[in-house]
């Protein structure tokens, strides 16, 4: 545009395209009035882009620059290959339960006689929009570069993205039947005996993003730099999908009850916090170039989330039958709550811990505050509230140019969670397995008190005729283990040749 502007311009064209069509299956099409011979629309996706670079006063001391555009990434088309498989007539997935009393199907050992499409039983499938459209994000970023003294050089940036389409799973074959007793989430049952799960591949449109990042950075003339960033992140999601597979995006997804409103809240990917600093040294002496780096990365935990253990979805035979998304319900307070030990038994008239005798419910509110949680707030927390502790690494790296003048020959020398070599406490990471941790189940109402009952989740082994809690999931910290690789030192060598 001018000596001191630059404009750039773009538009991105995408359009998916589908040879065939998943088979037919009858049985779906009676039970739940779904067409499974349907796959996605092949309309155009469009992405267009402007961006901007903007040098104030035509020096090279600052610069701003920037731009808005849609963004799609590669078609996920494992997604949508659920599908062409889950149709229940390629092959057929049958749930074996029980129905007044009877094993449906009952397990046959002969293989030429084995339950087929129509034979009794239920099958799952994997159900698509037909308007679903692929995922794209809108995004725009905001740069400043500037020189500022001593020859530091710095630069602040905010980049914000709002998803336009993003993927949701429902379940075709659940319905609203009522309302759990301990804390009004809704309650499913089946829509059709003849079917378990009929995933549903959709779209929602919630979902946002801001990153806000500062750096400066220092050259010296005597070869050494010095950099240094800082990055802030708040990133929510109506739904994460972290599973080739539709059944299990659906069953893992946490959620608060509504089954079938996308609800915003901390994305699984949210990184809160993150510290970055980096030196390195050149010189030479001799013919040979010597360089030596620092970095150091400090950033915090992943997020997770507090499950209640027990099918809250749903409390009769016909639930969602998945005890694996359900949302802790905190009860407000110490005295809120029955807290059984881990090796409660049924409950009598007068005891709901049955034979046991009920745990200080203190232990909960204060394993609720080490996970962050207010305890004396009666609600039902949403997705990812806590986080992993923070991590810390230092690497080192030396890298020594050979004198051969035909190519440029460096041998390299890495070390990696050098913090760790020198202390075993030192470096280690700690995850929360699958960003989610069930420290309670939930076994019921009292009747006398009408509070509701919580069993901790806990092991137990037998000695001699003894039986043992074996360190209580209420334990503040219980939750965390060690990453094994990324916590160990580790050393490389390596010798790279460049023509």
């Amino acid at each position: 545009m001018s000596n001191n502007l630059t404009v750039t311009a773009g538009l991105r064209a995408d359009k998916p395209r589908f040879n065939d069509t998943p088979s037919f299956n009858p049985i779906v099409q009676t039970a739940l009035g779904f067409n499974t011979a349907t796959h996605p629309a092949e309309s155009l996706v469009f992405s267009p882009r402007i961006g901007f670079n903007w040098n104030p006063g035509g020096g090279s001391t600052q610069q701003v620059r920037g731009g808005v555009g849609v963004f799609a990434g590669r078609a996920p088309y494992v997604w949508v290959s659920n599908a062409y498989a889950g149709t229940g007539v390629e092959q057929i997935a049958l749930a074996c339960r029980t129905v007044d009393g009877c094993a449906v199907p009952g397990f046959n050992p002969d293989p030429a006689n084995q339950p087929k499409l129509g034979a009794a039983g239920a099958l799952s499938v994997d159900l698509i929009d037909p308007h679903f459209k692929f995922p794209r994000v809108l995004r725009t970023t905001l740069g400043y570069d500037r020189d500022l003294f001593l020859g530091i050089r710095g630069t602040a940036e905010v980049l914000f993205s709002k998803t336009q389409e993003d993927v949701y799973y429902q379940n075709l074959n659940d319905k609203q039947t009522g309302t759990s007793p301990l804390d009004g989430r809704p309650t499913y049952s089946r829509v059709s005996s003849s079917v378990v799960d009929a995933t549903f591949l959709t779209n929602t449109s919630k979902g946002n993003e801001q990153t806000e990042t500062i750096q400066l950075s220092r050259p010296f003339s005597n070869g050494i730099t010095l950099s240094g960033d800082y990055a802030h992140q708040k990133a929510q999601s109506a739904f994460d999908a972290t599973s080739s597979r539709a059944i299990s995006n659906w069953r893992f997804q946490h959620n608060q009850g509504d089954i079938f409103t996308a609800t915003l809240g901390t994305s699984a990917f949210h990184q809160k916090d993150r510290i970055s600093l980096n030196g390195t040294y050149d010189f030479h002496t001799g013919p040979f170039g010597h360089t030596f780096g620092l970095y150091f990365n400090a950033q915090s935990g992943r997020p997770y989330s507090l499950l209640l253990g027990a099918d809250l979805n749903g409390l009769d035979v016909n639930r969602d039958t998945n005890a694996s998304n359900d949302l802790l319900y905190v009860p407000g307070g110490a005295d809120k709550v029955i807290l059984c030990p881990s090796n409660a038994t049924t409950a009598t008239a007068t005891n709901p811990c049955g034979t046991r005798t009920a745990l200080n419910s203190q232990i909960l509110s204060d394993y609720l505050t080490f996970a962050g949680i207010d305890p004396n707030k009666a609600r039902i927390l949403n997705k990812y509230e806590s986080f992993e502790p923070w991590s810390r690494k230092l690497d080192f790296h030396y890298g020594l140019t050979l004198p051969i003048k035909v190519m440029h020959t460096e041998v390299d020398f890495d070390m990696l969670n050098l913090m760790h070599f020198f202390s075993k406490s030192d470096g280690n990471v700690y995850f929360v397995g699958n960003q989610n941790v069930t420290p309670v189940n939930y076994l019921g109402q009292d009747p006398t008190t009408g509070k509701p009952i919580y069993r901790e989740n806990a092991t137990t082994f037998v000695t001699g005729s003894t039986t043992v809690r074996n360190f209580g999931s209420l334990t503040p910290g219980r939750q965390y283990s060690i990453a094994d690789l990324s916590s160990r030192w580790q050393a490389r060598l390596g010798f790279r040749i460049t023509y």
